[in-house]
């Protein structure tokens, strides 16, 4: 059995994981575009942004696999 709350967050984490692959497909298809040294301050931003979404991700899984760990019926679901 699968609990509400942990299908928000498996819906929360898939929906962060998605960000964070736009964000370094963006990013790349701006280094594509550029040919920049690392100096544009456009590039900065984009750093940023993958950066931001790669911890919402990372903060998602915690979330998740806190969750099913100290859920009473989630961890008991993960026993079996």
């Amino acid at each position: 059995m699968i609990c509400s709350t942990e299908r928000q967050l498996e819906l929360a984490m898939r929906s962060a994981e998605a960000e964070a692959a736009y964000r370094h497909c963006a990013r790349k298809d701006y280094l594509e575009r550029t040919d920049c040294a690392g100096g544009d301050s456009s590039l900065a931003f984009a750093e940023q942004a993958v950066a931001e979404a790669e911890i919402r991700s990372t903060q998602a899984r915690l979330a998740l696999d806190e969750h099913r760990a100290f859920c009473p019926f989630c961890s008991r679901a993960n026993l079996n």
